[in-house]
């Protein structure tokens, strides 16, 4: 029952823009909802009688512009293309040559609390010496996701590409 300090809401539908994680990704798009929603202003807090629902929506560029602020390995000059529920990358890579490198990646959601990205193959020169290059950079930004950057308290279901997004979906409830 809402009161001077409280309000209740039949729907709450909330779109962020542009949010920086922590580690430096940028999500594009975090979309919220939720139905009978009960707010107390002091302090603070959200109450749902069910799961509300969520939705995060990284664009290839946004993940591109990640990597190459990160710059892993000495890559740069990203470019990354979603297809068939896979990450394609690809980079340059500077030794004494610059030589244009390529690896097609998935993404495993686990314990519905983090994203991770998975190595699957390399698609250019290198041998297995590129290969294990860009899973050790792949382990040093794992998981790439963890609900507990995120602004609500959510799980994770799943995650598609549409296009040139990565779209997340999930659940949400008050913390």
């Amino acid at each position: 029952m809402a009161d001077q300090n409280s309000l209740d809401v039949g729907h709450l539908a909330a779109r962020l823009l542009a949010v920086t994680l922590p580690m430096g990704l940028t999500l594009d798009e975090i979309v919220i909802q939720g139905e009978n929603v009960h707010i107390e202003k002091d302090p603070f807090q959200i109450s749902l009688p069910t799961p509300g629902s969520m939705e995060v929506r990284i664009s290839d560029t946004s993940l591109a512009a990640f990597l190459d602020r990160r710059a892993p390995g000495g890559l740069s000059e990203f470019r990354v293309r979603f297809a068939d529920g896979l990450i394609h990358v690809e980079a340059k890579a500077s030794i004494i040559i610059s030589v244009n490198v390529g690896a097609v990646c998935r993404l495993r959601i686990e314990d519905g609390t983090k994203l991770f990205v998975e190595l699957v193959r390399m698609e250019s020169i290198g041998g297995s010496g590129a290969h294990n290059l860009v899973q050790r950079q792949l382990d040093g930004i794992n998981p790439v996701i963890d609900v507990k950057d995120l602004p609500v308290n959510a799980m994770l279901d799943s995650v598609e590409t549409e296009g040139s997004w990565l779209v997340l979906k999930g659940s949400i409830a008050p913390r």
